[in-house]
This record gives structure tokens, C-alpha cells and sequence, in this order.
């Protein structure tokens, strides 16, 4: 009776294993079709172009993502674009963000 619960066991991780890989499949399949169809990862000026770069200044200049400011996106990407946020030029001013006074948010 051992050997052969273990082979329903064993069976049944190999089942497991398979839905596990169909279900990942069919997910990535949903999030990569649209990208792909839409442009891919090269596109430029779509809506959360805006978003991540609103959501840099304001964590440059001291405002806290989910508390102070709302983003419904992961928040690594505020700190990778950061850098990139402090040598653009303010909307307003036409100088970069380290201008006193200049706020795009």
C-alpha cells in the first residue's frame, strides 16, 4: 500500500506541475499579447508616461507614494525614474528641478 500512495502522490504533483505551467502560460500569454500588438515596450506618450513622471517629482521632493499621493502602480518604478526626474526641465520654469520654487506637481 506504501508504493502505491506514492505514486498517487507523485502523480498528483506531476498534475500540479502541469496546471501550474498552463496557468502561467495562459498569463503571460494575457499580459504579453496586448503589449506586443499595442507597440511593445517602445511606445511613447501613453498615459502612464505622465503618471511615473508625476510620481517621481513628487517623491523627489518629499511626498510618499500610497500615503501622500495616490498611485495605483508598483512604487520601484518612482525610484528607478527619480534620477531621470531631478535633470528634466520643469514645465513652468524651463529650468531643471533643482530651481527653487519650481513644482510640476
Amino acid at each position: 500500500m506504501g508504493t502505491t500512495s506514492n505514486a498517487r502522490r507523485a502523480d498528483l504533483v506531476r498534475s500540479d506541475r502541469r496546471v501550474m505551467l498552463v496557468v502561467f502560460a495562459v498569463a503571460l500569454l494575457a499580459r504579453l499579447l496586448p503589449a506586443v500588438l499595442n507597440g511593445g515596450l517602445r511606445t511613447w506618450g501613453t498615459y502612464d508616461d505622465g503618471v511615473y513622471f508625476a510620481g517621481a517629482d513628487a517623491l523627489i521632493h518629499g511626498r510618499i507614494p500610497y500615503g501622500q499621493f495616490v498611485l495605483l502602480h508598483p512604487p520601484g518604478v518612482l525610484v528607478v525614474l527619480a534620477p531621470s526626474r531631478g535633470s528634466a526641465r520643469s514645465p513652468r520654469t524651463g529650468s531643471g528641478s533643482s530651481s527653487r520654487g519650481s513644482r510640476s506637481c
